[in-house]
């Protein structure tokens, strides 16, 4: 019975409130091969006729729900092949990082954090955003950071070279400059 669960248990609630399909917290799925976390992708289902615009009528004319399991890492399969492995990202339930609210990991490098996840955790890596979103009712947070795999790959001599070189060259312009307003 998916009442049971607390997780699911809001979902369906704001399913039939709100008439729009809706997705649940994280939740264990018997279904999940490699991985048993998840969530469930609810839809309403009405009887036949006008669809229902107030709460009371979808209450009302509500069939039953529509529900399918979604393993978060099979979903994100086409976005992980593009980044190659130069980009990592985590998805969160909520705003807040947490270990318990993590959905997934790229590449596994949160695996042994505990508790809340801040920017220590991302050290060592040139660039990290977090990104809210909105998806089926729940808020999710999208980390993205570069990888190991990109630091690897960055040239970091030729910027300090090229800042170097625009030093000196500026230096070279300077003192003509100076010259010709000091004896000019």
């Amino acid at each position: 019975d998916l009442g049971e669960d607390p997780v699911l248990r809001e979902a369906i609630h704001r399913v039939i409130v709100t008439g729009q399909p809706t997705i649940s917290g994280r939740v264990k799925l018997e279904q999940a091969c490699d991985s048993n976390d998840g969530f469930l992708l609810l839809v309403p289902v009405y009887a036949k006729g006008p669809l229902p615009t107030t709460q009371r009528q979808r209450r009302e004319k509500l069939y039953g729900l529509l529900f399918a399991p979604m393993i978060l890492s099979d979903a994100l399969a086409n976005a992980v092949h593009a980044a190659n492995g130069y980009l990592d990202f985590e998805v969160f339930d909520g705003v807040t990082l947490k270990k318990s609210s993590q959905l997934f990991d790229y590449d596994r490098h949160l695996d042994n954090v505990a508790g809340k996840i801040n920017a220590e955790d991302y050290s060592g890596r040139t660039f990290h955003a977090q990104t809210p979103i909105w998806i089926g009712g729940r808020r999710w947070t999208i980390s993205t950071s570069t990888s190991p795999k990109f630091e690897a790959e960055i040239d970091r001599h030729t910027p300090a070279l090229i800042g170097l070189g625009g030093f000196f060259l500026s230096i070279l312009v300077w003192i003509p400059i100076l010259f010709a307003y000091q004896w000019g």
